[in-house]
Formats: C-alpha cells, structure tokens, sequence
C-alpha cells in the first residue's frame, strides 16, 4: 500500500507543477500537452517520469538542453513526503477521512507554490479547500460543522482586521480568504493555533533572512506559505492542539 501511495503523490506532484504555473490557477484546464518552457518542444511520455525523468536527464530538457527548475524535483518529493506522513499518521489509511487529508494536503501544497512564486492565492485552489472542509465537516464531523464554521469566522475577521486596519500594506486579502478556508478544515481552536505558528515561523524566517542578509525590515515576504504549512502540521498532528493546552494547564487529564 505504501508504494500505491508513493506512486499516486509522484504523478500528483508532477500535476502540481503544472497547476502552479499559472497565477489565476487555470492554466492546466487549457493545457494539452506538456512541454520545455524554454524551447516549447512537446515532451513525450518517457520525459515525464517524476523524479525519475529529471534525474536522468540531469535537470535538463532532452532537447534544448536548458536547465528545468529545480522546483519540479522538490515538489515532487514534498508531495510524497506529505502523502506518506498522512498514511503513516492515520490510524485507518483506507477510510475515506484520509483521502480528505490528501486532497487538501494537495490544495495547500499548490496554494504554498503559487504564493511563492506569484504573491497570489488563486480564488479556484482556495474555494476547493474551503468546499472541502464544509464536506468533510458535514460528513465526517471532524471538526463538527459549527465548530467549522466558527473557525472559518474567527479566521477571516483576525486576519480580515490585519488586512483592513493596515490597508492591504500587511496583509493582502488573499490571506484572508485562505484564513476562511483554515477555519473551515480546522475549527475554532485550531484555527487559533495554526494562525499563532504562522506567526511566529512567519517571523523566525524574517529573521534568518535578515541575519542572512537577504531581506532587511522593510521587506515584504508572502504570508500564505506560513499559513499553509501551519494548516498542515495541525491536519497531520491534530493531537498537537490538546497537548499544548495541556502545557499551559488550559485542560487538565
């Protein structure tokens, strides 16, 4: 089972990358065929192994020779690194919930990508989180759909007020609607949560690029991808959430 999972997060990898090519999230419902973005030649099917195709070309296209962004690689490995880290953590892999946990482990992957690389939260890939977590709230009960929807409140206004009180200069909006969509997958308390350790990895990594002198005070770095990976450590280890109020003595055993 664990190779069929590894299999599928390659080829779903290799999709991704083509899905965060395109700052409105669209630009893989119009494409047909795959190519070099260098010299546009078709790729055939033997060039568009994951993983295996990059290594063996050695990063470079067959044909013109230029080199392919490294970042095909890493998403492709980072897919399977998610996959497996879900298969390993639940309890029952085969039941429905975990499929839920891929889908949106896929949809925050794509969403940390095109934040990276375009400073936007593409509309598509976040309304299918936020559809995602209404299913899974009403269906599974996890988190229950009240519990859901206060989530998704509490996200958007938190944020929402950031985005309004500095005039969009600390916070843009597509942050905002991304809280929504965190509250919907995560509830209340864990969308209180994951919102502090976007903030605070937020600022360690603003510090590091400081002290690296890769950034200075003033600079500006996409929020989304803190948020995203924040989301996702809570979705792989939700019993994270009760052992911190368990720290600072908020529940008792």
């Amino acid at each position: 089972m664990l190779v069929v999972i590894i299999g599928v997060a390659l080829i779903v990898g290799s999709f991704l990358t083509v899905a965060s090519e395109d700052p409105d999230g669209f630009d893989w419902l119009k494409r047909k065929r795959s190519k070099c973005m260098e010299c546009g030649h078709i790729l055939g099917f033997y060039d568009l192994f994951p993983v295996f195709s990059y290594l063996w070309l050695g990063g470079k296209c067959r044909y013109c020779g230029k080199k392919i962004a490294p970042y095909h690689l890493i998403t492709e490995l980072v897919t399977v690194f998610l996959f497996v880290s879900a298969y390993l953590v639940t309890p029952k892999p085969l039941q429905i919930d975990f499929i839920f946990l891929l889908v949106m482990l896929t949809l925050l992957l794509v969403l940390t990508l095109t934040d990276l690389k375009f400073w936007t939260l593409p509309d598509i890939f976040v309304g299918l989180l936020t559809l995602t977590g209404i299913i899974r709230a009403i269906v599974m009960h996890r988190p229950d759909i009240k519990d859901a929807l206060a989530g998704a409140v509490v996200g958007f206004l938190l944020l929402g007020g950031i985005h309004y009180f500095s005039k969009g200069k600390a916070m843009g909006f597509g942050d905002v609607k991304l809280a929504l969509a965190m509250g919907m997958v995560l509830g209340l308390g864990q969308t209180i949560l994951a919102l502090m350790f976007a903030f605070i990895l937020g600022g360690l990594v603003g510090i590091v690029l400081i002290v690296l002198k890769k950034a200075t005070a003033k600079s500006m770095v996409p929020f989304g991808p803190f948020l995203t990976i924040a989301t996702a450590v809570l979705l792989l280890f939700p019993a994270l959430y009760g052992r911190i109020l368990l720290f600072y003595g908020l529940v008792y055993k």
